[in-house]
């Protein structure tokens, strides 16, 4: 064994030294920088493990109302508190968009569950429907049924009182840019008819679908039926009023499907045209 070994061994090195004198060395000599080093935690300056969490949003395609919204998240949430093994769930909406944090307790965070209730939450998405949902926060590819491609780079403002005249104008509008190799895509929207100085009622509940017209001979359907029957699924009768000398009230009937009869099940499912259902995705847009 080297001699310089043998030196350190009996000096510095040794036993007495370290555990009787360099404690108190290292006060005077220096060394507080490996009593930091020795003492500090080693998880201190690493990153901490986030919580598992599932984030649930929805958000009103264009033209519904808030109510819809309300409706559809209460939905999700009767759905969601059905399952222990959830800790909570907080849900908060906000004008057109609605979201759902969900946490899990201790025993189940760290298991399956939150991907097993991922999948539960987008077929139940699925079946609720009438909004976009999006899921995120457990599974890496996460789920959005949005159809939306996000909004034009340009927008053209049309303003007047005959919505009619207008519409058709934007039609035609839209045709013609684009017939322009440059032009992708042509929206319409609705929404922004304030930014014009429009300071009316907005059409928020009106629906415009254009039809094709070769296809409506095709399928030799009769439009007018169409348009009674989704009157009688979405009129509202007025009946009378009652009181009871305190208060008056307004006494209405309408159909049970009238609350859950939206944009979305109109595009995506069958309305009697007399005696042949059809969708009207499948006939206009």
């Amino acid at each position: 064994q080297a001699w310089y070994v043998e030196w350190y061994n009996s000096t510095i090195g040794g036993e007495w030294y370290q555990h009787q004198l360099r404690p108190s060395l290292e006060k005077w000599l220096g060394g507080t920088l490996r009593l930091f080093a020795k003492n500090q935690s080693p998880r201190m300056f690493a990153n901490e493990k986030q919580e598992m969490k599932l984030y649930i949003s929805a958000h009103l395609t264009e033209g519904e109302d808030t109510g819809l919204l309300n409706q559809k998240m209460g939905q999700m949430d009767r759905f969601l508190a059905q399952f222990s093994e959830i800790k909570r769930f907080v849900t908060r909406g906000s004008g057109s968009q609605g979201s759902i944090v969900v946490e899990f307790t201790d025993e189940f965070a760290e298991s399956d569950f939150p991907f097993v209730l991922e999948n539960q939450v987008i077929r139940e998405a699925l079946n609720i429907g009438g909004v976009d949902w999006n899921t995120s926060g457990v599974s890496q590819r996460g789920f959005s049924n949005s159809l939306s491609t996000g909004g034009p780079s340009y927008s053209i403002g049309l303003s007047g009182y005959n919505y009619d005249f207008l519409y058709k104008c934007a039609e035609k509008l839209a045709a013609d840019l684009q017939q322009h190799k440059r032009v992708k895509d042509v929206s319409f929207e609705e929404s922004r008819l304030r930014d014009y100085g429009y300071r009316g009622e907005e059409k928020d509940k009106e629906m415009y679908i254009r039809y094709d017209k070769e296809k409506v001979v095709l399928y030799d359907l009769n439009l007018k039926q169409g348009y009674e029957a989704l009157s009688a699924l979405l009129a509202e009768n007025q009946l009378g009023t009652y009181e009871d000398g305190e208060k008056k009230m307004e006494i209405k009937s309408h159909s049970y499907e009238r609350d859950r009869f939206d944009v979305w099940h109109l595009l995506h499912s069958y309305v009697p045209l007399g005696e042949k259902p059809i969708c009207y995705a499948q006939i206009g847009e």
